[in-house]
């Protein structure tokens, strides 16, 4: 199956609505990760950073646990 390597950008509009949203929330942000996946894990991470760059400090949370292999190892190597 062909790949396509496009980029996706956010355009400046969502980029000020996201900033407004964090500003008037405030600094306390839950980030929930339902998947214990490295794709959640990873989303849950780059929501944070996100929200970080605007001021607010987030906290991850998680449902479930970390049973498969590459689960574990991610788990070891982020102390999460």
């Amino acid at each position: 199956m062909p790949q396509n390597h496009k980029t996706i950008r956010p355009c400046p509009e969502d980029i000020e609505r996201f900033k407004r949203i964090v500003r008037d929330r405030g600094e306390a942000w839950s980030v929930k990760i339902a998947q214990i996946d490295p794709d959640g894990i990873g989303n849950g991470f780059q929501i944070a950073a996100a929200l970080e760059s605007e001021g607010a400090k987030p906290r991850i949370y998680y449902d479930g646990g970390f049973s498969h292999p590459q689960n574990k190892n991610l788990y070891n190597r982020f102390e999460l």
